[in-house]
């Protein structure tokens, strides 16, 4: 435990940064300030939303020392962040070699225009994140499972874009963070979680989006409902189909 500590966390209300909220406030007892970027375009604003009531409730409900600790929400509209010429470029530089989310860009943006630094970001094993830090990752002997981009990068187009955050999962996978949730106990909070990124009409996730097939992948398919898994496995078949087209 390390109650002298402060973190600032994206929060989303899903699996992985979830998963590192319950340790920081219930395993470690550090401070926690959760950021999350309101995108009213994004599909799965309102059940990140719900989501996160939901699991800030059952957090305190359950462990009541928590109040302690976790500090309120932070939101921030993402039409709000200005924009940033290096960062963009960095982006742009990265994304032509190694393709990762848009959200990383508008994320440096509003760190830089915040003032935030170590922002956890929490990027799981062998995600596309990790592959395009891959070389320029590291971490302190004190903290061997929380990776950054050094210093000693900068000026290159990874530091620009990755050095306000940190990540503290790049080692786990979903899987894995699955069994360690079990063992802690938390495992009832872990299935208030969010990960679908175009939830149906009647707010169930899709199967079909990247996260619910990667979700599925690493075996958690139970999450997804049976309907919404057949679409899945249909999308998936269709890619390698076109797929195999593509090598003829």
């Amino acid at each position: 435990m390390n109650t002298n500590r402060h973190i600032n966390l994206l929060w989303t209300g899903g699996w992985d940064s979830t998963f590192q909220l319950l340790q920081l406030l219930i395993i470690e007892r550090c401070e926690v300030t959760p950021y999350y970027i309101i995108d009213y375009d994004r599909k799965s604003t309102k059940a990140e939303l719900n989501a996160m009531e939901l699991i800030q409730k059952q957090i305190v409900e359950q462990h009541s020392f928590t109040k302690e600790f976790l500090q309120p929400l932070q939101f921030f509209n993402i039409d709000d962040i200005p924009q940033n010429e290096a960062i963009t470029k960095a982006y742009e530089a990265i994304q032509n070699e190694n393709f990762i989310g848009h959200q990383y860009e508008w994320l440096a943006r509003f760190c830089e225009f915040k003032g935030i630094s170590e922002l956890q970001l929490c990027i799981f094993k062998d995600g596309r994140v990790d592959a395009a830090i891959a070389d320029f990752k590291t971490f302190n002997q004190d903290e061997p499972d929380i990776f950054y981009i050094d210093k000693e990068h900068k000026g290159k187009r990874e530091y620009t874009l990755f050095k306000y955050f940190t990540f503290p999962i790049l080692n786990l996978s979903k899987h894995k963070i699955k069994i360690i949730t079990q063992t802690q106990n938390l495992s009832d909070i872990m299935a208030l979680t969010w990960f679908c990124h175009r939830p149906t009409k009647n707010m169930k996730p899709c199967g079909k989006c990247h996260p619910c097939l990667y979700t599925a992948k690493e075996g958690l398919g139970s999450r997804i409902p049976l309907k919404s898994r057949i679409r899945g496995i249909i999308k998936k078949e269709k890619i390698k189909i076109k797929a195999k087209l593509k090598k003829r």
